[in-house]
């Protein structure tokens, strides 16, 4: 196709839309009538329509990549901070079991030693009772 309008008295081309042969007055001549002319703007706005729409569905498509991949971010965050809340909880109810335990096992020392205590004073009585005893029977046999 010429750039340039040369006028000669025939040229014989080939439409762009509908592929007929015809005669044209000018050599950048492209269509056979007005109506491919007319077909091949509708359809060139249609194109360039389409190119438009095509072009503004891969920007939303890759928005959507990008708002997907961060979502899948926070996604693994959340994930991570909440297998961190229950290792956390894990160790605190191990943590709180532990001192539960050791409270356990403060009672029973102290009961164990509350226990040896009033023992420790009654055996004390007995032999304070028993050297009492031991005492007048000697005393009365020296007299």
């Amino acid at each position: 196709m010429n750039k340039k309008r040369v006028i000669k008295s025939h040229y014989y081309c080939e439409c762009d839309v509908c592929g007929k042969n015809f005669t044209a007055k000018y050599s950048n001549t492209r269509y056979c009538s007005n109506a491919c002319k007319q077909k091949a703007y509708r359809i060139g706005y249609s194109e360039k329509k389409t190119r438009e729409n095509t072009i503004e569905l891969q920007l939303l498509t890759q928005k959507n990549k990008e708002t997907e991949l961060q979502n899948e971010k926070l996604r693994l965050e959340l994930t991570i901070q909440q297998n961190e809340i229950r290792r956390n909880t894990q160790k605190l109810q191990l943590i709180n079991e532990e001192k539960e335990r050791v409270r356990q096992e403060e009672e029973q020392k102290l009961k164990r030693q509350k226990e040896f205590d009033e023992w420790g004073t009654k055996t004390n009585m007995r032999n304070d009772a028993n050297t009492k005893i031991i005492n007048s029977i000697l005393d009365r046999l020296i007299k």
